[in-house]
């Protein structure tokens, strides 16, 4: 068995302490498993003693005090805006434009008719039948219980009888026939089914059933069927009938079964059940067409009444009189949906800060990450109530205070300093406070939409901005963004912007000065964070690149020769990607991680295979392309487990798209044929993956292919050492033979020397086979939707054959010195000298 060691813990069962200081060797070397254990005896006890979460906490507080401390200012922040008197303005405005809302279709609809679908709910539910359930094994309860009366009538002397009818029927169930035949009866009657006397008196059927039915529907096993209702007995009417069909089983008509209580001992079996009722009355409705109210261009959908008007426009006034921002724009309003926003704010900023402790691939360790969004967010706070004040003092349309917000500075300052998944996490954050930090009334929510669209924009358009030109084209974009989601939010609450037409300059105009003070304040501030705050912007890719990651080291101590193997890929990817211009950095991190999955099971490898015996050699062809073909699934699995990024996963998926693994489809149709089988179908020898969509993954999976193939141009040891076994037999006592058989065998040992020459690793057949196998992958359309093109190929294919022949380059052997004593032996023996 292979020791494979374990992936590191999660981040909820470490100290943060420890995620610090791996993030801080992100780009050089990762920490040892044995570094990151406690490392003095009172930490080891601490460790043992706390749960996980209170050591989280405890080692949270002991290391990032500043940080919460920071995080602390930006929830005051937060509180204060959520507080604030600036909130009234805003809803004032809203109810405003509310006190002239008319609604008139714009296009003809239809929508339900609730009242006449309650009627028809009502109607289907007095037609539907009642249903009931037909209990089962209730008849051998009954039989023992009318066998212990008939028992006792027979044990009882005739003479205390109390009179003529109960003596006879003790006569009759002397003989065993005529019990046979009541028991008979009874049995009939108790599979007809019995309900209680006061059956219709039961809530639960009056509820669901109210009305009387002329059929019923009973279950018995699982499976319905219908029954006339007047066919189902009661308690007492099951008495009566049960006297009545063994009188005329008898013949005796004159039979009295009182005695034996038959109301008494008869079961009631038939019970109303209501879920299968209601299933039945949903099946009903669903095959009836629900009635609809149509609209046509120009009807009025909805309209508010004259005294709604008035009412609206006394408190517009009132409010109008009575908000006056200057200093009381200052002053806090504590009520009880205030206290609700702040416990929400506060788990919004709990989860951003566990989100930025999780975040396990930045390049920025744990406390710059904490501080640098801390001041962010605060910044943020700052421009926002900046925006609210110079809204609430002028008499503005709402719109305007959409362009003013400052929604994309913070995630694009983020994304260019820290990355894409915290620039996400903090435009998340800001879209979730957003709704509770503007008093508008039930459309408040919609700003949260509004939000998440202008900061993703913002993440997009900052993330790689290097140059001034960047900036001011992420400027640009934001501005569109705000101009766009104006649009889109006026024609969503068209009540709320039937004049946009008026402001749209004025709109267009602010949302313009809001990118361009983005991309300024983003050129500003970016050189001040990372002074300030020691930051290396270091990519992802060069974290990957680094070959003590985890994966890289399992792969390297687990399955040697498939790291380097993958070594050697990402040496051919990388210097072909940069003969083409695609992103080498990429590449090569794509070929490093592209085989990981070959750690579930190394050893069905022929890289891993030292000089054990091949396991497909005693394998069927369909089990050898399953556990090959596994290491694509595996990889993704472990790809997702260690949370590599989705360009790495997409090369492990598509690297070998849905190629054909050939040699053994041709292994199965030949077992196929040997055993008289039909031939096994193409389709399931191939890899069921999509093929390469990218540059760089079409670079991987050629370079995979490429490398593997010219690896087996050298051959084996193994495979030499038999060759020339057999053509050591071959020629052995060729002498004794006759010429003929001479000529015959020195042709074939020519012939296999000939194979191993082609065999040998030589330009041209290295050349030989790159060509092969790109117009293999070529014909097999593997690149058929991928973004290249055949003068890139071609370069590919340049770049291959120098890179291969720089990786396996000639040398002359050294001549060791007892290889020249011997040379030297056998100079001196030789004749003549």
């Amino acid at each position: 068995m292979i020791n494979r060691q374990e992936p590191e813990p999660a981040a909820e069962t470490q100290t943060l302490n420890q995620a610090h200081k791996r993030d801080k060797l992100a780009a050089a070397e990762k920490p040892s498993p044995s570094s990151a254990e406690p490392t003095s005896l009172k930490e080891q006890r601490n460790a043992k003693k706390k749960p996980g979460a209170l050591r989280l906490l405890g080692s949270l507080l002991q290391q990032h005090w500043p940080q919460l401390l920071a995080f602390f200012l930006v929830w005051l922040c937060g509180a204060f805006l959520l507080c604030s008197h600036l909130q009234k303005p805003v809803q004032l405005r809203v109810l405003e434009q509310f006190a002239k809302f008319t609604l008139y279709a714009e296009f003809p609809f239809t929508c339900l008719d609730s009242k006449a679908q309650a009627e028809l709910e009502e109607q289907a539910r007095r037609s539907t039948p009642p249903v009931f359930v037909l209990k089962e094994g209730l008849y051998q309860q009954s039989r023992a219980a009318f066998e212990a009366r008939i028992k006792a009538l027979l044990e009882t002397e005739p003479k205390l009888l109390q009179n003529n009818a109960e003596q006879e029927l003790r006569k009759l169930f002397k003989n065993t026939r005529t019990t046979n035949i009541f028991f008979s009866c009874l049995q009939a009657v108790i599979h007809n089914g019995i309900l209680a006397d006061d059956w219709q008196q039961q809530a639960e059927l009056r509820q669901h059933c109210p009305e009387a039915h002329s059929e019923a529907w009973l279950l018995q096993d699982g499976r319905p069927y219908k029954r006339d209702f007047a066919s189902l007995l009661t308690l007492r009417s099951a008495a009566e009938k049960l006297q009545n069909s063994f009188r005329e089983q008898t013949g005796n008509p004159n039979i009295d079964l009182g005695f034996l209580r038959l109301a008494e001992l008869l079961p009631v079996n038939l019970e109303f059940d209501a879920e299968e009722f209601e299933g039945l009355l949903k099946q009903k409705l669903r095959e009836t067409k629900p009635p609809l109210l149509s609209f046509k261009t120009g009807d009025r959908v909805l309209q508010p009444s004259k005294q709604d008007e008035e009412a609206l426009q006394a408190y517009l006034q009132e409010g109008r009189r009575n908000f006056k921002p200057g200093l009381r724009a200052l002053r806090l309003e504590i009520r009880r949906e205030s206290l609700l926003r702040l416990i929400l704010q506060t788990l919004f900023i709990a989860s951003f800060i566990f989100s930025m402790s999780r975040l396990r691939i930045a390049p920025a360790s744990l406390e710059q990450r904490l501080s640098v969004s801390a001041v962010a967010l605060i910044l943020h706070f700052l421009l926002t109530f900046g925006a609210f004040y110079i809204y609430g003092s002028n008499d503005w349309p709402f719109a305007y205070l959409l362009c003013l917000l400052p929604l994309a500075l913070v995630p694009a300052l983020l994304a260019n300093l820290l990355g894409g998944r915290v620039a996400v996490c903090a435009a998340a954050t800001i879209a979730a406070l957003l709704p509770l930090q503007i008093s508008l009334c039930k459309l408040q929510y919609q700003l949260f939409y509004y939000a998440v669209f202008i900061g993703l924009v913002g993440v997009a358009f900052f993330q790689r901005a290097k140059k001034r030109r960047d900036f001011l084209v992420g400027g640009a974009a934001v501005a569109v963004a705000i101009m766009l989601s104006q649009l889109f939010f006026a024609v969503e609450q068209g009540m709320l912007f039937g004049q946009f037409k008026a402001y749209f300059m004025k709109t267009l105009f602010f949302s313009a000065a809001n990118g361009i003070l983005v991309a300024l304040l983003c050129m500003a501030l970016l050189p001040l964070f990372e002074i300030c705050f020691g930051l290396v912007t270091l990519t992802t890719l060069l974290e990957l690149n680094d070959s003590n990651h985890p994966l890289l080291r399992r792969l390297s101590e687990e399955a040697p020769g498939t790291f380097q193997h993958s070594m050697n890929v990402a040496t051919i990817a990388e210097a072909a990607a940069n003969a083409i211009g695609a992103n080498a950095l990429l590449a090569r991190v794509m070929a490093l991680f592209h085989d990981i999955g070959k750690l579930e099971n190394p050893g069905y490898f022929a890289e891993n295979q030292r000089e054990e015996p091949n396991p497909h050699d005693s394998m069927p062809a369909a089990e050898s392309f399953k556990a090959i073909s596994a290491h694509v699934k595996n990889g993704l699995a472990l790809a997702q487990k260690y949370r590599l990024r989705r360009p790495i996963r997409a090369a492990i998926e598509q690297h070998h798209g849905n190629s054909l693994l050939s040699f053994f489809f041709d292994k199965a149709k030949k077992e196929a044929a040997e055993a008289g089988k039909p031939a096994p179908e193409e389709g399931s020898f191939r890899y069921p993956h999509p093929p390469p969509l990218q540059k760089e993954i079409v670079i991987v999976s050629l370079a995979d292919a490429c490398e593997a193939a010219v690896r087996a141009l050298s051959g084996n040891h193994r495979d030499r050492s038999r060759f020339f076994s057999k053509a050591a037999e071959l020629l052995e006592d060729s002498e004794q033979l006759e010429s003929g058989e001479q000529q015959k065998r020195l042709k074939e040992f020519l012939q296999r020397l000939e194979q191993e020459k082609n065999m040998a690793l030589t330009s041209e057949s290295i050349a030989s086979q790159i060509i092969k196998i790109i117009d293999e992958k070529w014909s097999d359309k593997q690149f058929a939707e991928a973004d290249i093109t055949t003068s890139e190929l071609e370069a590919i294919k340049q770049s291959f054959l120098r890179t291969f022949m720089d990786m396996y380059h000639f040398r002359p052997r050294y001549t060791s010195n007892e290889d020249k004593a011997e040379n030297e032996t056998k100079h001196e023996n030789q004749p003549g000298i």
